[in-house]
């Protein structure tokens, strides 16, 4: 009975947290791969991320694109990296879908990538 009395509490008393997107339009600056750190591949942008409101708690100026496969598959990350790559040598636009609910070491999951 206490356990159940526990329960209820937590379901009602508790504030949920949900994760947000928000989309960055930028450039993209630089690029890294890291064998172990940053989810192994990110991007530094322009128009840093933590500006957008949606995503405030995302570190600036990078973003990475999880090339360790931790949130998504590797290829989907690696074709990502590959677009910002291509998106640097061009000096190209890109819109980036962002989410704050997957960071490495604080950076925030660039989840989608429109070159």
């Amino acid at each position: 009975m206490r356990s159940l009395i526990i329960m209820m509490a937590l379901v009602f008393f508790v504030a949920p947290s949900f994760a947000a997107k928000g989309i960055v339009e930028t450039q993209i600056t630089r690029l890294m791969a890291d064998s172990e750190l940053f989810g192994r591949c990110m991007a530094k942008v322009s128009s840093s991320p933590h500006l957008n409101s949606d995503i405030s708690d995302c570190k600036s100026d990078w973003v990475t694109f999880d090339c360790s496969g931790d949130f998504a598959s590797k290829d989907v990350a690696n074709r990502s990296y590959a677009s910002a790559q291509l998106a640097l040598v061009t000096e190209k636009v890109v819109v980036l879908t962002v989410n704050n609910s997957r960071k490495h070491n604080g950076y925030c999951w660039a989840e989608r990538i429109n070159f």
